[in-house]
């Protein structure tokens, strides 16, 4: 299976949630906190040298993906073609229509957590 992937230059992140909208628009996402696409901001540094500091984060099409795993529906697929992660909307649930980096952190925090006991 081949495992393609998108690049995007960072740098040039305004923080306008363009990509954010455009995401809900796509998967067809109601109004709301819910979203698969998300942009984090912070302030760096202090006055008179401020800066913002932003990080769009996405889906990162994992090449074994935990949330597919971890999805109690099987919602959460990789299709074979392009190595895509995908949620089937058929079987989702609101839980799986978590988002999937959110569902992956929770993962992935449960994991440090049990290795470092």
């Amino acid at each position: 299976m081949a495992q393609y992937g998108f690049f995007f230059d960072q740098s040039r992140c305004t923080g306008c949630h363009a990509c954010t909208i455009a995401c809900k628009g796509w998967y067809d996402l109601p109004p709301g906190p819910l979203k698969y696409m998300r942009v984090y901001q912070w302030e760096q540094g202090a006055f008179p040298n401020v800066r913002l500091g932003l990080l769009a984060i996405n889906c990162y099409h994992c090449d074994n993906p935990a949330c597919a795993d971890a999805c109690p529906h099987q919602a959460i697929f990789k299709e074979d073609k392009y190595g895509a992660v995908l949620i089937d909307q058929e079987r989702a649930t609101s839980v799986t229509r978590r988002p999937r980096n959110a569902l992956c952190a929770s993962i992935d925090s449960r994991r440090a957590s049990s290795l470092s006991a």
